[in-house]
């Protein structure tokens, strides 16, 4: 586990940050004038065996609400380490959706080019009947496919 997966209390997350802890609760939405928090993942959780509540909030929440500027520089090397693994993460999932579109969207052509031979197939077929109805002494052959079909 991370540092950019920790939990802090607001005591924590102001140590870590360099902020006052007024400034969390700021961001948590809890000043004198209630706002939209920035810290969108934090918790208010009840600690086991008393009664208190303690909030919860991650790394990530304060990193991305921009209060890691005076953070040390071995938690800011891991939290930059861990979103270069993140973005890595996202840049190949989009890979993998296009090629999964991009196989869907072949598939589909390859669908669409089976039903356009079958309805030629079909077509030839009722040439040829018509052929052999009109002139029955030399009955229609059929010209030699140049392509192969496979059933599946």
């Amino acid at each position: 586990m991370s540092v950019f997966d920790d939990l802090l209390n607001i005591r924590q997350a102001s140590e870590l940050c360099g902020v006052s802890e007024q400034t969390i609760r700021n961001y948590l939405g809890l000043g004198k004038t209630p706002k939209t928090p920035k810290l969108p993942n934090a918790r208010k959780v009840l600690l086991d065996g008393n009664l208190q509540e303690v909030w919860q909030i991650p790394v990530s929440d304060l990193f991305n609400a921009g209060l890691m500027k005076k953070a040390p520089a071995k938690v800011k090397a891991e939290v930059a380490e861990v979103l270069d693994d993140k973005d890595q993460v996202a840049q190949l999932q989009k890979q993998l959706d296009d090629l999964a579109s991009e196989l869907k969207d072949q598939k589909h052509r390859a669908e669409m080019a089976e039903q356009k031979v079958m309805g030629l197939e079909q077509t030839l077929s009722v040439a040829m009947k018509a052929l052999e109805w009109i002139n029955p002494e030399q009955p229609a052959k059929a010209p030699k496919s140049r392509f192969r079909l496979f059933k599946r």
